[in-house]
């Protein structure tokens, strides 16, 4: 997945957070119908009782081999939530 797949996936929050396009939001989920960004999590990839570990590695300046100052990037966080609701995507609230 790259930055090109990512682009404009925040949009949806930007009546609850500044500067969505530096952000981005995807989805892990056992069932991803109607949910945008999402990548589905099926039983046989990992069973019910399993774990899911995710790596987010931060990106390489073209032409070089280092990569951004990490004192001006925004730590990523992780959100579970309990299935028992969904994301309104913004369309969905018009």
């Amino acid at each position: 997945m790259s930055d090109v797949d990512l682009e404009g996936s925040a949009s949806a929050f930007a009546g609850m957070v500044n500067h969505t396009g530096k952000l981005y939001v995807h989805y892990f989920a056992r069932e991803c119908t109607d949910l945008p960004n999402c990548h589905e999590i099926t039983r046989d990839m990992i069973p019910q009782d399993g774990e899911l570990k995710l790596i987010q590695r931060n990106y390489v300046v073209p032409g070089s081999t280092r990569g951004p100052d990490p004192t001006l990037l925004v730590n990523p966080s992780l959100i579970i939530f309990d299935g028992a609701s969904r994301p309104k995507s913004q369309a969905d609230k018009k």
